[in-house]
């Protein structure tokens, strides 16, 4: 803010005005400016204060946002997990029947086919349960 000569002109010495007045007013004057001065900075640190405390509740907010879309992928994946492993077993025992068919005695082509099939899918899902026992010991390492 600029001062001109009009908003400074009560500054001056009033005709009349003994000096001990006129310097009685113009501390009162420097008290005044500096209370105002000490009013504008304390609501502007109050404002800073308040924007800090946002962008802090926001970053905590968007931070357990991310752990509790974490967690619902990690629920996820161990569900996927577990399924995988739960039918490991019966996939296992579906190609020990079909194994077991193939082996009698005059047992058609399709039953052999089935079987070596049904075992090398065993051996797929067996490899895919092991890569995830692998990925679930790297991550509780993490």
């Amino acid at each position: 803010m600029v001062l001109t000569r009009s908003k400074t002109s009560g500054m001056d010495q009033q005709p009349g005005e003994i000096t001990e007045a006129y310097e009685a007013r113009m501390l009162d004057m420097v008290a005044e400016f500096k209370q105002r001065a000490a009013a504008a900075t304390s609501a502007y640190k109050k404002e800073d204060e308040e924007a800090e405390e946002q962008r802090r509740l926001a970053e905590q907010q968007q931070q357990a946002d991310a752990e509790a879309a974490r967690k619902v992928a990690d629920e996820r994946f161990r569900l996927c997990r577990d399924k995988l492993l739960e039918c490991e077993g019966d996939i296992e025992v579906i190609a020990g029947e079909w194994a077991v068919a193939a082996e009698e005695e005059g047992a058609p082509p399709a039953v052999r086919g089935l079987a070596t099939t049904t075992e090398h899918v065993s051996d797929l899902v067996a490899t895919c349960a092991a890569q995830q026992e692998d990925i679930l010991y790297m991550d509780t390492l993490v």
